[in-house]
């Protein structure tokens, strides 16, 4: 995915199917966006059915989130449970 519109950061989270950790990571994503407060395209793949993607960006350990900004991006592994440290990431990249 590219960098978002009119500077719109955009968040890729990807998962691996329906697993526990999946859906935690995005319940605790939802809540992470509202709480960013700014413009944010939020984009999910499922890495099984989308493996070539998952390669394309390197991933290869789910959930994983990367974070495009501008030119700086940040990757965050794990189901996003300590949204306050996810958050803080997020704002400052």
């Amino acid at each position: 995915m590219l960098p978002g519109k009119d500077g719109q950061r955009v968040l890729e989270l990807y998962v691996a199917g329906d697993t526990l950790n999946s859906r935690r990571a995005r319940e605790n994503l939802d809540v992470i966006v509202q709480q960013l407060d700014e413009p944010t395209a939020v984009t999910v793949v499922d890495v099984v059915k989308s493996p070539k993607e998952a390669l394309a960006r390197r991933i290869f350990a789910t959930p994983s989130l990367i974070s495009i900004n501008g030119e700086q991006k940040v990757l965050i592994i794990g189901d996003l449970a300590d949204r306050e440290a996810v958050l803080q990431r997020l704002r400052g990249s």
